[in-house]
């Protein structure tokens, strides 16, 4: 099977996954309790399409992912682990991923198919949709993403896109956009947040420094303020609260092997609740990646 019947037949899988709600596309970073169901693609363009161009030397990889946060005001840790496989083609990126949280000592599982198409020479397109089982509380039952991402020259770039969550027979919309710029080897970027029916906004601004040509070898600095949406964190679970938060990320990923990438990372994040309680989120991360 050549590259473009294979492009052909993932873009219908892709289109027929999502059909039912690209009628209103939408999507939220707001999870429960957390604002770190959807990753942004932090990747410069210029990287993608000039490794694009030349043959990979690698078609697949597979990560894991542990990360564990100190909740200040309920004095326990929430963990987060992730499980992916990625398949890389002449036409993108296209794969599948496993969630696992537990939150207020409640376990929960999410499964997401993930999709990085190249749309042209200049766009790609990010795209995922995930699931989880209604019987659990720390997962949204549904949620997608979809946010094209445009080449614009000199080193600019631009995203625009809709997010959207489902829990608790609540929905969340997040409107999103994205202005980045490649200055040597340092990528910086700024992207505004609009969560929907509460009408709140995030911003969010970063820095991320290569090292090499390729994408594999950085290290990373974000910061964020605003406010955002949480569900299922406060009786009644079905209530959506307006969180004021503020947060700084940093990490790093470098190689370990032949193929083999080590990416660690720490963060805080510091919300205030309407009733004026404070959380104070301290998290650090590790991720295995080994592509082949």
């Amino acid at each position: 099977m050549n590259c473009n019947i294979t492009y052909r037949l993932l873009i219908l899988v892709l289109l027929l996954i999502s059909f039912p709600i690209t009628r209103s596309f939408a999507e939220s970073d707001a999870s429960l309790g957390t604002t770190r169901v959807f990753q942004n693609h932090v990747v410069p363009m210029q990287l993608l399409l000039r490794q694009n161009e030349t043959a990979l030397p690698y078609k697949n990889e597979i990560g894991i992912s542990q990360e564990e946060d100190w909740i200040s005001d309920l004095k326990e840790y929430w963990s987060f682990s992730s499980l992916y496989y990625y398949r890389h083609t002449c036409r993108g990126i296209f794969g599948a991923r496993f969630n696992y949280a537990n939150k207020y000592f409640i376990g929960g599982e999410q499964y997401v198919l993930e999709a990085y198409p190249y749309l042209t020479k200049d766009i790609y397109l990010a795209a995922t949709f995930g699931l989880s089982n209604t019987s659990q509380q720390v997962f949204p039952k549904y949620q997608y993403l979809i946010e094209p991402y445009f080449n614009l020259g000199n080193g600019f770039e631009a995203s625009a896109g809709q997010r959207f969550i489902r829990s608790f027979n609540v929905n969340i919309y997040t409107y999103t956009a994205s202005i980045g710029k490649t200055i040597g080897s340092y990528f910086i970027w700024f992207r505004p947040y609009h969560y929907t029916p509460q009408s709140v906004d995030f911003f969010e601004a970063g820095i991320k420094r290569f090292f090499g040509d390729s994408t594999d070898t950085y290290i990373l600095l974000k910061a964020g303020i605003g406010k955002t949406p949480d569900i299922g964190d406060v009786p009644p679970l079905n209530q959506i609260t307006i969180i004021s938060t503020n947060s700084v990320t940093i990490d790093g990923q470098f190689p370990i092997a032949k193929g083999i990438f080590l990416n660690v990372g720490a963060g805080y994040a510091r919300q205030v609740y309407p009733s004026g309680h404070v959380r104070e989120d301290t998290n650090g991360s590790v991720n295995v990646i080994w592509r082949f």
